[in-house]
């Protein structure tokens, strides 16, 4: 009775040890697959930065690409937006052109903004000269044209961002040739009114603000990327 007792236990070691080697070698299979998997995702993303082959997108794409431009933050990803989203980005966009129209009015002529500008400079500094008065009114106008338009560059670089998937470059130069856009067409319409006039310098210094504005966002993330 011992030795067939013993036989089947062989057998039964024999069987057990081979469900064993078979687990383990699959989980390890697994593992390798993982890693492998894990490996080439993180070589597309690199590659992606760096502009070399399109984004994947749907259940292919890794966990980090699969955010939502909520979860990430200022770090969009190029055409990750919803339509509302979208639409949102744009909606904003038009707003601010709306402004800038408004203050090409003649509401927000050098006389106008004038009556406004000068009382605060006295008030804030009481021996004031009229040629300072001046001088300060004259250069807060000007920083106006480049504070509006960067702003006009960094709302339409969002708008473009979530709707195309373009390289971080292509929809700086988009959004600066919308800004240049506006900025002709803000002109052209101040030559035409009574108390204003369009000028090829502030044209200029628009389009000084919209670039220094993208330009930072731009060297900003290549920074960043850089760092990561």
């Amino acid at each position: 009775m011992t030795e067939p007792t013993d036989r089947r236990f062989e057998g039964l070691d024999r069987l057990l040890g081979f469900v064993l080697g078979v687990g383990i070698g699959r989980v390890a299979r697994l593992h390798r697959v993982a890693a492998e998997q894990f490996i080439e995702d993180s070589d597309r993303e690199r590659a992606h930065r760096r502009g070399r082959i399109p984004r994947l997108a749907g259940r292919y794409a890794p966990a980090a690409r699969r955010r939502s431009p909520r979860a990430t933050g200022d770090d969009l990803q190029p055409g990750s937006g919803s339509r509302s989203e979208i639409a949102l980005a744009w909606f904003w966009v038009a707003a601010w052109i709306a402004v800038v129209q408004t203050f090409a009015t003649d509401s927000f002529s050098a006389h106008e903004t004038s009556r406004i500008i000068a009382p605060i400079l006295r008030w804030l500094f009481p021996d004031i000269d009229a040629r300072s008065i001046s001088t300060a009114h004259f250069a807060i106008r000007k920083a106006a044209h480049v504070i509006t338009y960067a702003t006009l560059a960094l709302l339409a670089l969002r708008a473009f961002r979530l709707t195309l998937d373009r390289s971080l470059v292509w929809l700086a130069a988009a959004s600066l040739a919308l800004a240049l856009a506006v900025a002709v067409v803000d002109e052209g319409r101040q030559s035409t009114l009574k108390n204003r006039t369009g000028a090829v310098s502030d044209v200029v210094l628009d389009m000084s603000g919209a670039a220094a504005a993208l330009v930072l966002v731009t060297v900003t993330r290549r920074f960043r990327e850089v760092r990561t």
